[in-house]
Parts: structure tokens; C-alpha cells; sequence
């Protein structure tokens, strides 16, 4: 898990739930990082399993859809834009960790899914995401 700690505000996991976690073995807090890029390099899978409101597509989401990895949301509206369930990853019901389970299980035990997801999602990001595009798109709004 990576992230700020962010004491006070309503969307950040509390204390509490992370110092419950931290002696498991496949659970570590990494806390605050500037190297996220490198984060993505080195993992097979991002999930984003948020129930809070994120505004747009978070970058959660867009940054490993964008270095082509399979991906992992929930159906929150802020959250389930970026993901085309079963086309570049998963959408699963919110605060469904049976299903968010049984959905890496899923990408994690078939290679060539993962391997689908994850340049569907490259597409994806590179199509929906180029900000030439956007502000061509915006300019002709305007005019």
C-alpha cells in the first residue's frame, strides 16, 4: 500500500486498519514515494479498490494503465470510467473483498489475460489520456 498518511480527513485509511495489517506477510505500508513509476515497474497488477469520491480517473488507475498494466477497480462512478470490466481489467462491487479477491486471483492465475488487460489498458490510456487530444477536443468545444 502506498500513501500519505493523511490524519483528519474522512478519506484516508485510518491508523488503525494499517496497524492491523502491517504484521502480515503480504501486506506492507510503504507510506509517502516519489519513485511510484519505478513502483509500477516492478508490480504485475494495480488494484484500486477506493469507495471514496476521486474526481475524474485516479491516478491510481491511469499511471499503470498507462506503463500497460491489468488493472482493478470498483464500480464506484469516480473510479469504474477508466476500466472496461473484462477489456482492460476488472470491476468488482464496493467493499467486496471476496470479489476484489477472486478478481486477482483471476488476472494473477492467467498470464495471457493479464497480458490482454495489460496492453488494452496501454491502449486505453494513450487514446483517452493524450492531452494533445483533450485540448484539440476543448478547443473545438469552445469555438
Amino acid at each position: 500500500m502506498v500513501g500519505q498518511d493523511d490524519t483528519g480527513s474522512s478519506d484516508s485509511a485510518p491508523e488503525s486498519y494499517i496497524k492491523n495489517y502491517v504484521n502480515f506477510k503480504n501486506f506492507n505500508h510503504l507510506g509517502y514515494r516519489v519513485d511510484i513509476k519505478e513502483l509500477y515497474s516492478i508490480s504485475y497488477l494495480a488494484v484500486f479498490p477506493s469507495y471514496y469520491r476521486e474526481g475524474g480517473w485516479p491516478r491510481g488507475l491511469t499511471e499503470p494503465m498507462s506503463m500497460g498494466m491489468p488493472v482493478i477497480t470498483t464500480d464506484n462512478k469516480h473510479c469504474s470510467g477508466a476500466v472496461i470490466d473484462g477489456y482492460n481489467g476488472l470491476i468488482v462491487p464496493i467493499k467486496d473483498s471476496s470479489a476484489l479477491a477472486e478478481g486477482i486471483e483471476k488476472i494473477v492465475n492467467d498470464e495471457d489475460l493479464a497480458k490482454e488487460f495489460g496492453q488494452r489498458s496501454r491502449e486505453k490510456a494513450l487514446l483517452d489520456l493524450n492531452e494533445e487530444l483533450i485540448m484539440q477536443d476543448l478547443v473545438e468545444a469552445i469555438l
